[in-house]
């Protein structure tokens, strides 16, 4: 099977000290290592002073870099083997991607439940927060019935959903009994949203550590 090469191009800067009894003017003819092998990678090349740092000279080099992307892998059941073993590495990968969506999930609808049959639940019922609400969800159920439904495809959707429940309650009166609940029930959902996302940070920083020894 015959080598694919791409060509890209590679910037090289090259600081090195001014020889002395050279004038700056005659930089650009020094006898470089680059110009003495006459290489035909180097499109181009540039020499300056530093005005910084006193006696040392920068020569900017552009150079063509060829990426030999794909390789022959040897034998056609060499490939056939190497191919299997890449496709399934990929099912693994999506099934642990998968598998720790549904986990975070999980973890969201117990947050919900847990909210739910709580003693201040009544705070976030569709007969209080109706009234009120300019926007969807309107209540915890309509969060619950998304949840059924696998309409998040996020974690965050579902957490700006309970930022907008919340809202609708935030509208009582700041003295009223729905607004105070409504507002220590907020706070304490963001810091354990807070601790949850740092918990799956760790995981998935964990899992790429596991992958990457194995």
């Amino acid at each position: 099977m015959a080598e694919r090469e791409q060509s890209h191009k590679k910037l090289i800067i090259k600081i090195s000290k001014i020889p002395e009894n050279c004038e700056v003017s005659s930089l650009s003819s020094l006898n470089q290592p680059f110009g003495k092998a006459k290489d035909s990678r180097i499109l181009s090349s540039k020499v300056c002073k530093l005005k910084n740092k006193k006696g040392y000279y920068a020569e900017a080099i552009w150079v063509k870099v060829t990426d030999n992307s794909s390789k022959s892998c040897g034998t056609k059941k060499e490939c056939e083997e190497k191919n299997k073993k890449d496709g399934s590495d990929r099912k693994r990968t999506r099934e642990k991607v998968c598998e720790m969506e549904r986990d975070k999930k999980m973890q969201c609808w117990a947050m919900l439940k847990r909210l739910m049959v709580g003693r201040d639940a009544w705070v976030f019922k569709n007969d209080i927060l109706d009234h009120k609400a300019k926007r969807n969800p309107k209540c915890l159920e309509d969060i619950e019935s998304k949840l059924k439904k696998h309409s998040y495809s996020e974690t965050r959707e579902f957490a700006d959903d309970m930022r907008v429940v919340f809202s609708h309650a935030l509208e009582y009166p700041p003295t009223s009994e729905v607004h105070r609940t409504a507002r220590r029930i907020s706070e304490g959902f963001e810091l354990g949203w807070k601790s949850m996302k740092n918990k799956w940070m760790r995981e998935q920083i964990q899992d790429k550590s596991r992958t990457s020894c194995l």
